[in-house]
């Protein structure tokens, strides 16, 4: 088996905010079936600087296969390396299967299963206020936050807030709703099992 350092963008600034998203992913992760121990999440804060340690990594080797995943910030018509070199201007070297992406940020993930958002807000949450979508990549990149905020408005935490609400319902939605209805989510799974498994 093979570990895997994953490069993660999030978490806001200060080790406090980055350590529950790094649970949330942990978690979101084993709850796909993923074997967590074998993978090293490393959560960065903004983008620029998780790009900036992903590349520092993989200029330094290492026995560890590195891995990003960042927002996509909008539509993906293309591959994520050149997403990456188009959008950002990144200098992207390394293979294609390094580089992943959320689209078209992690709240897409997180309205892929309404059930589990519901639940976690519970009374006062309307559900309405949520995108019913078959594809979350299609939903415009500031419509999942907005429409989270909006529905738990009404709610004992009174709306949707990244740092302190992201990582929680990361850990609690069902992987399964969001691979069928996020294909970079599914890419990045089967990447990792993918990469784990190699002797």
């Amino acid at each position: 088996m093979r570990k895997v350092s994953l490069y993660i963008e999030g978490g806001g600034s200060s080790r406090n905010t980055m350590r529950p998203l790094r649970t949330g992913f942990s978690k979101f992760l084993r709850n796909a079936g993923i074997d967590s121990r074998k993978i090293q999440i490393k959560v960065c804060g903004d983008r620029d600087e998780t790009h900036k340690r992903f590349v520092r990594a993989c200029e330094d080797g290492g026995a560890d296969y590195k891995m990003l995943l960042v927002d996509s910030e909008g539509p993906v018509n293309s591959t994520p390396k050149q997403h990456l070199r188009n959008r950002d201007g990144w200098k992207v070297n390394e293979s294609e299967d390094q580089y992943h992406l959320m689209v078209q940020a992690m709240e897409a993930w997180l309205i892929a299963d309404r059930e589990a958002v519901k639940q976690y807000y519970g009374q006062g949450f309307q559900e309405s206020a949520i995108p019913a979508a078959q594809d979350v990549e299609q939903i415009d990149k500031d419509l999942p936050k907005s429409s989270l905020d909006k529905a738990a408005k009404k709610t004992n935490k009174e709306g949707y807030q990244e740092i302190r609400d992201g990582a929680r319902l990361l850990a609690k939605i069902n992987p399964e709703e969001v691979r069928k209805k996020a294909r970079h989510c599914e890419r990045l799974f089967l990447t990792l099992t993918s990469k784990i498994e190699e002797n």
